[in-house]
């Protein structure tokens, strides 16, 4: 589908079904005819395209969902602040994960559902057998931590296991220990707002009586395919 099919068939577009996909395009910024009909979209997905500049994202102020898999996002990418929950940039080029999050925790406060999967940044040991899966489960301790809302980091639910263990590698981290091995990531300050999320109790009670699904494996079908995506209660 070219361009101006794109935009033909979003002409046409209806709230009901408020889910788009512009992807395997090469686009390197959001297209005009995107932007015209910004407010009708909850859910998108960009994947696919060599996509580094994210201007033109802020007017998309329902945006719910949002996939940015398989493009150029990097360090210097900008992220305008949304109330999106749920956030993927798999196999893009993040290589600092405390640049990151810091942008991730002032532009979406709301995240619940990240990933991160074929970045630098992600230590996975399933991406990268260089990787061992004390630096994978370290990283995922410091994004729980840093990002109090979010319940699941690459297809898996966060435990309170998890979010504490992070709490307590920043305060030593802050203090000036190497607790971990995580290459190349400089030290992550723990914010107020996480700092607040510490308490075991306040996990506890938060994840008791949800269903929380287990583990989904990162693998794309096809050069197009939103791959597998996270399944919430809703969906069921």
């Amino acid at each position: 589908m070219n361009t101006d099919d794109a935009a033909a068939e979003l002409e046409n577009y209806s709230q009901v079904m408020p889910h788009y996909s512009y992807t395997g395009h090469d686009a390197k910024v959001l297209p005009s005819f995107l932007l015209n009909h910004s407010q009708q979209i909850i859910r998108l997905n960009l994947s696919h395209n060599q996509l580094d500049d994210l201007r033109g994202l802020e007017r998309f102020i329902n945006l719910d969902d949002l996939n940015l898999d398989n493009n150029l996002i990097n360090d210097a990418t900008e992220f305008p602040k949304l109330s999106i929950s749920s956030l993927t940039l798999n196999n893009n080029h993040i290589a600092n994960l405390h640049i990151l999050l810091e942008k991730l925790t002032r532009a979406f406060p709301c995240l619940e559902y990240l990933s991160l999967l074929g970045n630098e940044a992600c230590p996975s040991d399933l991406m990268n057998l260089s990787n061992s899966r004390q630096d994978y489960s370290q990283y995922r301790s410091l994004v729980a931590c840093c990002l109090p809302n979010l319940k699941f980091l690459d297809f898996q639910a966060i435990t309170s296991e998890e979010r504490i263990y992070g709490y307590q590698l920043t305060i030593k981290l802050n203090a000036g220990e190497q607790p971990f091995t995580l290459k190349n990531q400089p030290i992550i300050s723990v914010s107020k707002d996480a700092e607040s999320h510490s308490s075991e109790t306040r996990f506890t009670d938060e994840l008791k009586g949800k269903v929380l699904l287990g583990r989904v494996r990162y693998n794309y079908s096809g050069k197009n395919s939103e791959g597998n995506r996270f399944i919430r209660n809703s969906d069921l």
